[in-house]
């Protein structure tokens, strides 16, 4: 077979974000595999990213020549933000349709479909004559479903929408937990046949690392970090992150234990939010020091985090898989978190999981971990083994085996 993956979700505005690292990553393993199999693999760059060509090329050159590896050209200002850009996204989107049925591909893959709102990326599916069958990674439909919270914006929602239903019409597609498959099934009516769970992994530099007295001292005094602590790196900045009720569960543990412990955010900050956290925590009744938001961290400064913590928390209320649940697990942080939609797929314990809606629920399973040594131990043995279950390889291995079928 001949397959094209279309890879603009490693050049737009998601190339430093998840979608990026995943859409890069699970490429990476497919080539790979594919290439192993005998089948034919060819990459579409946009021109309309320049600065990402030669990087994400110089990456993809020790999987298949550069010959297959091509950039197509489409207007540029077709961003769905602004209104006007319409007809020319329209016009991009056909170009980049033709462009591809020129190759004759057997299967397009789409890393990810619901770009260009912010950007110049050009993705469809359907939008010209030529019928392809098309194969797109899901990696959630939570605008959808907390519509009330994401689809305020007229213009993008109407954006939004258009896209949802281009994701119907895809032959095959490639959910990134079982929640997000069942989600995709029950929520837009997708055939279950045409819905796979390839799951979800991360990078092997996510494991844990050991660090002498005196370097742990400069990382932790760098972060105004001087107890131990009680970790959360919410991978952004969403109400769904749930950032108040952990605050306040934090806040309800005796004072004792809270005491012993500084509760840490870390993740890069938008403008605004270290003082928003700030007033939300002294509500509560924290000190300034009980509370610790570090900005960004490098991946490096990141893993020590994970590595030092004396547990780590996500109490997210909808993810599509959790990355950051598995990155700490991995570094052999013992995690609780919460026992909606994917989570508990990537914790795989019901021990550690609590009712994300319930502050007092939070607080007692923290409780539990941070007062008892077995069960906290049990955490971190746990989580060891849980994450070796997950790896880009098994992921790819699944989506090539659903394009041959």
């Amino acid at each position: 077979m001949r397959i094209v993956i279309d890879l603009q979700g490693c050049q737009s505005d998601s190339r430093s974000r998840g979608i990026g690292r995943y859409s890069l990553s699970l490429a990476q393993n497919m080539i790979k595999q594919l290439v192993y199999r005998d089948h034919d693999v060819w990459v579409i760059l946009s021109d309309n990213f320049p600065d990402t060509i030669e990087p994400l090329r110089s990456v993809l050159l020790d999987r298949i020549p550069a010959e297959k590896i091509l950039v197509f050209k489409v207007p540029n200002e077709i961003a769905g933000v602004r209104p006007e850009n319409s007809w020319r996204m329209r016009v991009a989107e056909q170009i980049r349709e033709y462009f591809i049925a020129a190759l004759q591909p057997d299967y397009i893959h789409v890393s990810s479909l619901f770009e260009g709102w912010g950007d110049d990326a050009a993705l469809s599916i359907g939008a010209s004559n030529n019928q392809m069958d098309t194969a797109v990674t899901l990696y959630d439909l939570i605008p959808y479903v907390l519509d009330d919270i994401y689809l305020q914006d007229e213009k993008f929602k109407a954006f939004y929408l258009r896209k949802l239903e281009q994701l119907k019409k895809a032959n095959l597609l490639f959910a990134i937990s079982e929640h997000s498959r069942t989600e995709a099934i029950e929520l837009l009516d997708i055939n279950p046949d045409r819905v796979v769970n390839i799951s979800s992994a991360i990078e092997p530099s996510f494991k844990p690392v050991a660090m002498t007295q005196v370097a742990g001292s400069e990382l932790l005094s760098r972060y105004e970090i001087n107890i131990p602590f009680v970790l959360y790196v919410p991978g952004g900045f969403d109400p769904r992150k749930n950032f108040d009720r952990l605050i306040e569960a934090f806040s309800k543990l005796p004072e004792d234990i809270k005491d012993q412990y500084q509760l840490v955010f870390s993740s890069k900050l938008p403008a605004g939010y270290m003082e928003k956290f700030k007033a939300i925590a002294a509500s509560h009744g924290l000190s300034p020091g009980q509370f610790v938001l570090t900005d960004y961290v490098s991946d490096s400064d990141l893993i020590a985090l994970y590595s030092s913590c004396a547990l780590y928390v996500f109490p997210s209320l909808h993810e599509g898989f959790g990355l950051p649940a598995l990155e700490a697990m991995a570094c052999g942080a013992p995690v609780i978190g919460s026992n909606t939609t994917s989570i508990p797929e990537v914790i795989g314990l019901e021990a550690a999981l609590f009712d994300p809606y319930s502050a007092d629920d939070i607080s007692s399973k923290m409780r539990h971990a941070l007062t008892d040594e077995k069960f906290l131990a049990s955490l971190r043995i746990h989580a060891r083994a849980q994450a070796k279950k997950f790896s880009w390889e098994h992921s790819a291995e699944i989506a090539v085996e659903a394009l041959e079928l």
